[in-house]
């Protein structure tokens, strides 16, 4: 190397500005926004105080080839729900399968995918947007004895609830959005 590259490295690395640890840049939410997260512990703890048996599936994050292999060889599926509750809200259900997302979260094609197949087998399966259609679902599904009617009836007034239906997956999203 030349003296000026060397002289140039060694001013560098002798700065302030070379010790600093690099920021990690966060993304920001608008404020007041909740996070997936902070909406399903919400959700769980309303249904935990009814007494529901519920439980989350975790499969979301990134994880290398090693760890997604041993994950599928172990049964994991793509587009698995946020929430399984074993509870049926009422007869015709065997239970629920509950995606949860933001205000403004996209449910993907897997997940669709997972959530009209759950439908065919007899679950009621829902993906639902912000905090408050969330908790009304709560009330919904399990606030008094409901009939299979009164449940579907309830979703269809509750804006941010999609429903899935299962029928024929392979001509697109056979789910029903609720506004």
């Amino acid at each position: 190397m030349t003296s000026g590259v060397k002289d140039a490295m060694a001013r560098f690395y002798s700065s302030k500005r070379a010790q600093e640890m690099p920021k990690v840049k966060k993304k920001k939410r608008p404020k007041g926004e909740l996070s997936e997260e902070q909406i399903q512990n919400r959700v769980v703890s309303a249904l935990r105080k009814l007494k529901c048996f519920v439980f989350h599936i975790p499969m979301g994050g990134k994880r290398d080839a090693i760890a997604a292999s041993r994950l599928k060889r172990s049964g994991a599926v793509r587009g698995t729900p946020d929430l399984c509750i074993l509870n049926s809200p009422c007869e015709g259900f065997k239970g629920v399968f509950w995606e949860l997302k933001k205000e403004k979260g996209k449910v993907s094609d897997e997940q669709i995918s997972f959530l009209n197949r759950s439908a065919e087998l007899g679950f009621l399966s829902v993906a639902v947007s912000g905090l408050s259609a969330n908790l009304k679902l709560v009330e919904v599904l399990y606030g008094t004895n409901k009939t299979k009617e009164d449940i579907l009836e309830g979703i269809e007034e509750t804006d941010g609830v999609r429903l899935f239906t299962g029928v024929s997956r392979r001509e697109g999203d056979d789910s029903q959005e609720v506004q």
